[in-house]
Order: C-alpha cells, then sequence, then structure tokens
C-alpha cells in the first residue's frame, strides 16, 4: 500500500512494476520462464490493457437460445448399435426356430406314443376277446356232444 497511486501521485510507475511483478511470480508458467531468463514482457501494459487480457477468461457462457437442433436418437442408435441389435435379431430369431423345431418333434413324439398306446390296447382287446369266445365255444360243444 506504500506505492499505491491513491496515496501519492508520482508512485504509478513504480505501482505498475510491483503489479506486474507479483502477476509473474503468481503464475507458475511465467515464473518459470522468468527463472531461466526467457521472460519478456512489455512495461508498457496499462489497467486497460491488463483488463482485457483477463476478461476472456473471466467471461460467462453464452445462455442457451434454444435453436439448437433436434438430436436423431434413433439415427445414433442405428449407426452406433445397429450391428449388435442385428446380431440379436437374428440369434433371437435362430432360438425361436429352435425351439419350434424341438416342440414339434416332442409332439409328434407324443402323437406317435399316443397311436402305439391305442393299436397296443385294441390289439390286446381283441386278444383277450378272442380266447373268451374260444374258451366257450369249447365248453358249449364239449356238453353237448356229452349228451348224444
Amino acid at each position: 500500500m506504500r506505492f499505491h497511486p491513491d496515496r501519492q501521485d508520482g508512485n504509478r510507475d513504480q505501482f505498475e512494476k510491483i503489479t506486474n511483478a507479483y502477476k509473474v511470480l503468481g503464475d507458475h508458467v511465467s515464473r518459470g520462464l522468468y527463472d531461466r531468463g526467457a521472460f519478456q514482457q512489455s512495461t508498457t501494459t496499462n489497467q486497460r490493457n491488463y483488463y482485457a487480457q483477463s476478461s476472456p477468461q473471466m467471461r460467462r457462457p453464452d445462455v442457451p437460445s434454444g435453436k439448437t437442433p433436434i438430436y436423431d436418437f434413433d439415427m445414433w442408435s442405428r449407426l452406433h448399435y445397429g450391428r449388435t441389435m442385428e446380431r440379436r435379431t437374428t440369434a433371437k430369431a435362430k432360438y425361436q426356430e429352435k425351439m419350434n423345431k424341438d416342440s414339434f418333434a416332442k409332439s409328434e413324439a407324443k402323437k406317435e406314443n399316443v397311436t402305439f398306446s391305442v393299436l397296443a390296447l385294441l390289439l390286446l382287446t381283441g386278444v383277450i376277446s378272442y380266447s373268451y369266445n374260444s374258451m366257450f365255444d369249447n365248453f358249449d360243444r364239449t356238453q353237448s356232444s356229452k349228451k348224444q
């Protein structure tokens, strides 16, 4: 505060030198250049240039105007995941086809088993019926031949 221009009128140049020194020492990159002796800075920087140089860093981001184009998420997902979705669809179709074939084969096997069971039952019924009838036919003949 001793060299501030508001305290004494002739201290403006001295205050600018001190301010520039703090600016150089406060910045890591410029301090490294200064230590190597490669730092060059003009001494004619006034306050307007100083604030103009720092203003882009302090500037606020633009406010969204709402005029951004609508993004096509379907197109993006097709471009990025198209092959994956196609492989998944193909694999799902193959799986469904295999399941349909398996269920058809099982139903055909059940039909064959039912048909075989019905035929076996009919054959067994026929054999039992024939043996039952032949047993009674022999019984009647034997009785009638004895009476005569």
